[in-house]
């Protein structure tokens, strides 16, 4: 905050923060649908505090835009994929969760699901379903708990 206030900021502090800014926003809203709703929206908002706001808040807004232009960019938008391929679009990679995971406390083992069994408990609605975290590309329960277990591997690390 300093920085930004002395005018000394770089790129790399910039990134710095969107990395944070996306870590941040996986855990909140782990789901990638509606990701291209959400970046409109922060672009809007970046664009108003560019004209009406300190530029604390446009660093903060602008931090927050790349985080999900990031997302987009390796997430996709899964809402949106039906739209592209009625346009000839079909080379979006399928971002559809296999499997959800929940990193539980030290010496227990990860959980896991099967995303369609998943969601037909309404998982992604439900209170209990908030700390469970979507994977990708799974072609086993058991893969999707040695990807769980690298996952909670690195947490723990960076704790």
């Amino acid at each position: 905050m300093e920085k930004l206030i002395m005018g000394e900021v770089t790129v790399e502090d910039f990134l710095r923060d969107v990395e944070l800014e996306v870590a941040r926003a996986k855990e909140k809203f782990p789901s990638s649908d509606g990701s291209m709703c959400a970046l409109t929206e922060e672009v809007g908002e970046l664009a108003k505090a560019y004209l009406d706001e300190p530029w604390v808040n446009v660093w903060d807004e602008a931090v927050q835009a790349a985080a999900m232009c990031a997302r987009v960019a390796t997430e996709g938008d899964p809402t949106l994929n039906p739209i592209r391929a009625d346009r000839g679009n079909t080379d979006a990679p399928n971002h559809t969760p296999s499997h959800y995971v929940l990193l539980r406390a030290p010496g227990l083992s990860v959980q896991v699901k099967e995303a369609t069994f998943f969601v037909s408990q309404l998982g992604l609605a439900q209170n209990w379903g908030k700390n469970w975290l979507p994977v990708y590309n799974c072609k086993s329960v058991e893969a999707a708990r040695d990807l769980g277990d690298e996952i909670k591997r690195r947490k723990e690390k960076e704790s």
